[in-house]
C-alpha cells in the first residue's frame, strides 16, 4: 500500500486527468473487472456512497463467481469471442475511457476485450500487477497472442499485487496463505476515484458523487442522478 501511494505520482496524475476530463464532458466512465474475483472491481464502484455517480460498471454474469466459480475460472474466462461480445454489448467506443482491473491481466477474455475496446477508440487505464504478468507462464490460461494487460493499456496503475497473490507463511504448513490481490486492487481503485473527485473540486467542476440512500434525504438526492443515468447505466 505504501508503494501504491508513493511510487507512481506521475501515473496517478495522468490517469486522473483523463478521468476528470471525461467527467467534465459528462461522459460515463467504464469500469471492468474481467473475470473471477476481479468482478468485485466493478461492483465496488456501483451506486456507492462517496463514489462517482457517472460510472457504468461492466458486470457480466458469465464471468462472475456467483454463477459458478469452477465454470468461470476454468472455462468461461478463456472463451474466445466473449471479450469482444461484452465490450460490444456495453457499447464502449470512440472517446470513452475504460478502466480495467485485473491483478494478473492475462486471461483471454480480459485481453481480447481490452484490445477490442482500443480498436473501437477507447482509452484504456489498467489497474494491474505487471510483476505477476511478467512471471506468468501458463499458456492454457493466457491469451493466444501472449499479450498481457500491462503491455496493451494506455496507462498502467500498479497495484503491486504479489506474484502468487499470497502474503503469509505459517510454520508447519507448506502452502502460503492470505490472498491480497483484490484488496490491493481496490485500494488502488479508491486512490484513482478519490483523486479524480479531488481534481474536479479543484477545477470548480461538477462533482457527481452518490450519497447514502439509507440516511434521511439520501435517496431523494440520488434520484437526481438516477433520472440522468437510469437508461444509460445497465446495472442500475
Amino acid at each position: 500500500m505504501t508503494q501504491i501511494r508513493d511510487a507512481q505520482d506521475e501515473v496517478f496524475e495522468k490517469a486522473t486527468d483523463i478521468l476528470a476530463d471525461a467527467l467534465e464532458q459528462e461522459k460515463l466512465l467504464y469500469f471492468w473487472g474481467p473475470g473471477g474475483h476481479s468482478s468485485i472491481f466493478a461492483e465496488d464502484v456501483l451506486f456507492r456512497e462517496g463514489e462517482l455517480a457517472y460510472i457504468n460498471p461492466i458486470l457480466d454474469t458469465n464471468i462472475s463467481l456467483g454463477h459458478g466459480a469452477l465454470k468461470e475460472v476454468n472455462y468461461f474466462e478463456r472463451i474466445g469471442g466473449l471479450g469482444r461480445a461484452i465490450i460490444k454489448y456495453h457499447r464502449v467506443g470512440e472517446g470513452d475511457v475504460l478502466v480495467v482491473g485485473s491483478p494478473y491481466g492475462v486471461n483471454p477474455v480480459c485481453i481480447e476485450g481490452t484490445l477490442y475496446a482500443k480498436e473501437r477508440g477507447a482509452t484504456i487505464i489498467a489497474v494491474t500487477s505487471p510483476k505477476f504478468a511478467d512471471h506468468h507462464d501458463n499458456e492454457a490460461t493466457s491469451h493466444a497472442s501472449g499479450r498481457t494487460l500491462n503491455k496493451i493499456a494506455d496507462i498502467v496503475v500498479n497495484s503491486f499485487s504479489l506474484i502468487d497473490d499470497l502474503a503469509l507463511t505459517i510454520d508447519g504448513f507448506e502452502q502460503k496463505v492470505g490472498p491480497v490481490g483484490t484488496i490491493l486492487q481496490l485500494t488502488t481503485l479508491k486512490c484513482l476515484t478519490t483523486y479524480t473527485i479531488q481534481k474536479l473540486v479543484q477545477r470548480g467542476a461538477k462533482v457527481p458523487v452518490w450519497r447514502n440512500s439509507l440516511v434521511k434525504g439520501g435517496a431523494e438526492f440520488n434520484d437526481n442522478y438516477m433520472n440522468e443515468l437510469w437508461c444509460r447505466v445497465k446495472s442500475l
